[in-house]
């Protein structure tokens, strides 16, 4: 939020905000309200610059229909303004993730060419598959538990 100033940017064409998820087990309820505060500040800072919002990306520690509920409420809140552009990623599933959560290195292009491609105005449909060889791992893979429901307390 502290970088979304004209002092620190100027006055730029483009804006990508593009969150994680690394905050979201424990702020899953004001992780929506936090990004369209940043929209907010975004596109009231930047009234002539094109915002690119970037949806939530799949993991296999945080429940698909946490993500999914977050990624809708983003595109309401975010086609109801007219300089932002939200970017979909719907070809990157899990098996994109080394380590159950980050990307392959060799799929990050694919992901930087879909928030190029909403910020240009062009086609989105991207295809995420690679050679059709399983990606090696950029860095050793952490260990991260898998989605468990919790149990009711």
């Amino acid at each position: 939020m502290e970088l979304l100033n004209k002092t620190q940017l100027g006055s730029p064409s483009h804006i990508i905000i593009h969150t994680g998820t690394n905050e979201l087990h424990a702020l899953k309820e004001r992780v929506a309200t936090s990004l369209n505060k940043a929209i907010e500040k975004a596109t009231s800072t930047f009234p002539n610059t094109k915002i690119v919002v970037s949806t939530l990306l799949p993991r296999t520690d945080i429940h698909p229909a946490t993500i999914q509920q977050i990624n809708t409420s983003l595109s309401r809140d975010c086609a109801l303004k007219p300089n932002v552009h939200l970017a979909h990623h719907p070809t990157l599933k899990l098996d994109c993730l080394y380590d159950h959560v980050h990307l392959y290195k060799e799929v990050i292009p694919s992901f930087a060419k879909t928030l190029k491609y909403v910020a240009l105005g062009r086609q989105t449909t991207i295809s995420h598959k690679s050679n059709g060889r399983t990606p090696t791992s950029p860095r050793p893979t952490r260990h991260h538990m898998r989605f468990r429901a919790k149990a009711p307390s």
